[in-house]
């Protein structure tokens, strides 16, 4: 059950006027919440989360209901409804004792609720997070009505906060899993699914199948002069054949497939014979070498399963688009591209090139996987969740169809719920204000402590230089006397926040990240320290620190594949 905090909103609530729909009136039931005669599981669900959010906010208990009660007001749930798109809420009054709350099957419903309990200033900021204001009086205008639908129908954040809780997901109208997270159950909406994984070697022809007998079936590189099971050798037309056969053999006995990979693996060793030279000298992209495959399973499943569509992975050596080949009308890429998270991809010339070379070349909407995190530590200070909104609108205004973010994983990775929250709200409404969102977020999780992590925050924008996927150094834009001003900072909104468990717990976490990047900078902030005459913590007890705040929140991992507790070992032994 997540912590919440109960405050008042007056200005945040529904219009009150003579034209008001009352669900609560003076702490007494007004309107009854009606699902049907036989109500669809997530109709169920959007009914029990409306009357649960009510009775937070004002202490009354709302009746769900097959049907309508008499005396009281009608809140009908999962009408009958034609959506024209995936995800697509409705809010309207049929009449002036009904509101409808419906949408596109299966979510539409659900989403409509969290609108509804958004404009009465309910906000969910992360799993353990979240704010319900204490109300007297619930009421809608009657004059309100929306219609809305996303314009993405994929939408992921693969962080751990957006992970952790599929709840807290759904509130954030994220729909998508990847690696199995998060599980989505089917009364909560279920999920979105699309196949976008490195699968050649590791799914589709595996090298630990294969590569022992059929070496020659593998990419060849000429500074080692033999074989190497990372990547396959796409001229090679017995090695296409054993594609074509295990890709049918899958959709023979999955014929609910929608979305199929054929993507190379997250390698750059891309083959190297004779033949494979040829194309790549062509085409000037190893995304040629990857197209073979690709086109070739797809004039094959186009022919016995046409509704079917092959997702290949334009990423690393294949994120630029080849010179002259073409795409199979079934095809829909996946475009990836590492880059400096700092700059906003509008102001980004290769990716802007090779995101518009690929929009051109293929036939469908574009899937985007994005990312937003240091995967060489997740924890260091890596301020550029700014960027999600704007990148965002880019991506709606080229047709994007779909998608995901490698966000940061661990609890208490650099400012992860936040960048959770901000990719959810945006992927479902690329306009709201980024600017204005980050304010939100950092005064309704941080509380008291508010304006201080405010300062924090502006503190780090203001001074940060490009910050891409990898690397540690911090040196080029984090100078000890800003570290020593931002760790500052958050020992005062810790302080600030002491008698509120809820804010407190969130800003302790977000204290991580500048305990972190003093442990790795520290003989920069000693020498700092020692020639300002100043007292700084001693190492150890910065290390202590983070320990302690690793097992108090439960932190799996520091940074890719690596345990948090690695971390601190390699902090006490020198290593870090």
């Amino acid at each position: 059950m997540s912590r919440r905090v109960y405050v008042s909103v007056p200005m945040i609530c529904a219009v009150f006027s003579v034209g008001a729909f009352d669900l609560v009136r003076n702490s007494q039931a007004q309107a009854v919440a009606v699902v049907g005669e036989h109500p669809a599981p997530t109709t169920l669900t959007a009914a029990n989360e409306l009357t649960n959010y009510v009775y937070q906010m004002t202490g009354v208990k709302m009746q769900v209901s097959a049907t309508p009660v008499p005396g009281l007001h009608v809140v009908m749930l999962g009408t009958d409804y034609k959506a024209v798109k995936t995800d697509e809420v409705c809010i309207r009054f049929r009449d002036d004792t009904t509101l409808e709350l419906t949408g596109d099957q299966p979510r539409g419903t659900l989403y409509a609720v969290y609108e509804l309990l958004e404009r009465f200033g309910c906000r969910s900021w992360a799993p353990a997070n979240e704010t319900v204001p204490q109300l007297k009086t619930l009421a809608v205008d009657r004059s309100f009505a929306k219609v809305y639908a996303p314009p993405f129908a994929w939408r992921q954040a693969y962080g751990e906060s957006s992970c952790a809780d599929y709840r807290w997901a759904v509130k954030n109208r994220l729909n998508g899993t990847y690696w199995g997270q998060p599980k989505m159950p089917d009364n909560w909406g279920g999920k979105v699914e699309v196949d976008v994984g490195e699968t050649l070697t590791r799914r589709w022809v595996k090298a630990s199948v294969f590569f022992k007998d059929h070496p020659e079936w593998y990419a060849w590189r000429d500074k080692e002069a033999k074989r190497v099971p990372e990547q396959l050798c796409t001229s090679n037309p017995e090695m296409l054949a054993q594609l074509e056969k295990e890709v049918l053999t899958f959709l023979k006995s999955h014929p609910d497939t929608k979305t199929l990979s054929i993507s190379g693996n997250d390698s750059d060793r891309y083959c190297q014979c004779e033949a494979c030279k040829k194309v790549r000298a062509t085409e000037q992209s190893d995304s040629a070498l990857l197209m073979i495959a690709v086109n070739r399973v797809a004039r094959l499943v186009a022919e016995e399963y046409p509704d079917v569509r092959i997702v290949m992975l334009a990423y690393w050596t294949t994120e630029r688009p080849p010179k002259t080949m073409t795409l199979e009308p079934n095809v829909t890429v996946c475009f990836a591209k590492l880059r400096d998270f700092t700059t906003p991809i509008a102001q980004n010339e290769p990716y802007m090139n090779a995101l518009l070379g690929w929009k051109k070349l293929a036939h469908n909407p574009l899937y985007i996987w994005d990312y937003n995190a240091r995967f060489s530590n997740f924890i260091l200070p890596a301020p550029a969740a700014d960027t999600i909104g704007p990148n965002m609108r880019v991506y709606r205004d080229h047709g994007v169809a779909g998608l995901v973010a490698q966000l940061p994983w661990g609890t208490l990775a650099d400012w992860v719920d936040l960048r959770c929250w901000l990719w959810g709200r945006t992927a479902w409404n690329p306009d709201l204000d980024s600017e204005q969102l980050i304010d939100e977020w950092i005064a309704g999780a941080c509380g008291a402590g508010a304006p201080l992590m405010k300062a924090y925050w502006d503190k780090l924008l203001k001074i940060r230089k490009g910050i891409g996927p990898y690397g540690c150094d911090t040196a080029k834009w984090l100078t000890p006397e800003a570290m020593l001003e931002c760790y500052d900072l958050q020992n005062r909104a810790i302080a600030a926040t002491i008698r509120d468990v809820r804010t407190h717990a969130q800003v302790e976490k977000l204290s991580a990240a500048m305990l972190c990047a003093m442990v790795y900078r520290y003989k920069d902030l000693l020498a700092h320290a020692q020639a300002e005459k100043r007292q700084i913590p001693e190492r150890v007890a910065l290390i202590d620190r983070l320990e302690e705040l690793g097992k108090k929140y439960r932190c799996s991992t520091y940074r890719e594949w690596d345990d948090y507790s690695n971390m601190i070992k390699k902090m006490r032994a020198g290593e870090i």
